[in-house]
């Protein structure tokens, strides 16, 4: 039996199998790069990436773009194995002390995961479901909330509940700031916006994002092709690191004082 079959055995897709003969053999990719390798969509290569770093085969550094490294498939299977003998033991653990609830081992493995300085991302789908992540933000943002809304991004959010969130967080004290494309039909929206938020137009700049206090940042994949759809293409990288959102604030700031 051949390395990929024992890791579809194991519960993998193909393309996460692929994902890992390819990022073993050349470490450090981009998502988009891999993407090409395994003639799929960087979407798709996100996904898979997403899971494997879940299950600890795939790490990602907080440059930006982050880069992307794999086990060695041998390296994966093990990993595997060991990580499978390990719930089983807390499951068994579990089964003999439930009035215990969650295990040491458990507590321990959560914590070390938590002091790691590697970004965690997840891929999320439509536009409802990425906007109302914007209105979590606008609700935690303690010092800033930056807004990349691109040429229709404003129509979008005026559309959404996040809306009513981040003129409350400007009310509050939050700094509010808001980079756009200007379109002459979609000025009329950003009279919507608290007084307070500062908001700057900027043709260099059609990607759309947001970035929350330095650690939590939304990258835009996909963006529905009509502006006024329902955003059902729509996808976005949700990132929580605070050196990949330095990154990304650094470059914000330069694009402010540009604009």
């Amino acid at each position: 039996m051949m390395w990929e079959q024992l890791l579809n055995e194991a519960g993998l897709t193909d393309r996460e199998v692929r994902s890992i003969m390819v990022l073993g053999n050349n470490p450090n990719m981009r998502a988009s790069e891999l993407a090409k390798e395994l003639q799929t969509t960087r979407l798709d290569a996100y996904n898979s990436l997403s899971r494997l770093q879940e299950m600890g085969i795939v790490t990602a550094t907080a440059d930006r773009p982050m880069l992307f490294s794999s086990l060695r498939v041998d390296e994966a299977l093990q990993h595997i194995i060991e990580m499978r003998r390990r719930q089983l033991d807390n499951l068994q653990e579990g089964f003999d002390e439930v009035a215990k609830g969650i295990t040491e081992n458990n507590a321990s493995f959560e914590a070390s995961r938590r002091q790691r300085d590697e970004p965690r991302f997840a891929v999320l789908k439509e536009r409802s479901h990425i906007y109302k992540r914007l209105e979590k933000m606008a609700n935690d943002a303690e010092e800033r909330l930056v807004l990349l809304l691109g040429r229709y991004g404003i129509l979008h959010l005026c559309r959404s509940e996040a809306l009513e969130s981040i003129n409350t967080a400007a009310q509050k004290g939050v700094v509010v700031q808001v980079i756009a494309q200007l379109d002459r039909r979609t000025t009329r929206f950003f009279e919507k916006l608290h007084d307070s938020i500062e908001i700057k137009h900027s043709d260099d700049l059609d990607s759309q994002g947001f970035l929350q206090d330095c650690t939590h940042v939304v990258q835009f994949l996909n963006i529905e092709e009509n502006p006024v759809g329902r955003g059902k293409e729509d996808a976005a990288l949700v990132i929580e690191s605070q050196p990949f959102a330095k990154a990304q604030e650094n470059l914000i700031d330069t694009i402010w004082e540009d604009a």
